[in-house]
């Protein structure tokens, strides 16, 4: 088919339209996607910035159902410090360690719950921290367990169990060594009065490139069709 200087063979324009529709769809799905990821980190702020629901509650909440991870929360108990562990990471480009305590929630026989009650930077685990005065009240960041990732294994060093040393959030773990028997939850705890530890910071590591994703199938689109364009000019 010819038209405006342009010749137009079956073959290369079927597989042309073809081509352009599924990256016209990417693209739009990519839109699609960026919709959704603003609409859940926002959805998410709004949590962490009302004011605090109970913890109990809250895990009610949960076990019908309910999303509450990252939900504002508070709870009352008496921390167990014979059972800490401390979690190696990084906070503001500085190493070291967050500390990780079981809270036996108060008014409970047997319920607990792990308190990420903050950072001390350092190499060595911080087991000289001021602890808190018992009972004590926590108010923070609920946050759900995910499991292990896939590759964990393969790029996370093995936990120093002797001296309660992880390099990552496994609350399964922790339940196995202090023969606890916790939700698969833990609370980013905010600052402990007197206490050195830094607030726990819970940080939103939710990827959102679905824009530039979007970019760059509608790109791919463009220079098909320039390309098509150019392999069915006329020649003299």
């Amino acid at each position: 088919m010819n038209f405006a200087g342009f010749h137009f063979r079956l073959g290369p324009s079927v597989a042309a339209l073809i081509g352009l529709s599924i990256l016209l769809s990417l693209g739009t799905w990519q839109v699609q996607r960026l919709q959704w990821k603003q609409d859940l980190i926002a959805k998410i702020e709004a949590r962490m910035d009302a004011p605090p629901a109970d913890y109990s509650l809250a895990m009610d909440d949960m076990r019908l159902g309910e999303d509450m991870g990252f939900t504002n929360v508070f709870a009352s108990g008496e921390y167990d410090f014979e059972k800490e562990i401390y979690v190696f990471g990084m906070l503001d480009e500085q190493a070291g360690y967050f500390v990780f305590t079981p809270l036996k929630l108060a008014g409970t026989e047997d319920d607990w719950v792990y308190v990420n009650r903050g950072f001390a930077a350092g190499m060595e685990p911080p087991t000289d921290i001021t602890p808190p005065p018992l009972p004590t009240e926590v108010t923070g960041v609920l946050r759900l367990w995910q499991g292990r990732p896939k590759l964990a294994s393969l790029f996370t060093p093995e936990p120093d169990r002797e001296d309660r040393i992880w390099y990552e959030r496994d609350i399964a773990a922790f339940n196995k060594l202090n023969n606890t028997k916790t939700p698969l939850v833990w609370i980013d705890a905010g600052a402990e009065e007197g206490s050195a530890l830094r607030p726990a910071e819970t940080l939103l590591n939710l990827n959102n490139r679905h824009l530039e994703y979007a970019l760059t199938w509608y790109g791919l689109a463009l220079t098909l069709v320039v390309v098509f364009l150019g392999f069915s000019r006329k020649r003299d």
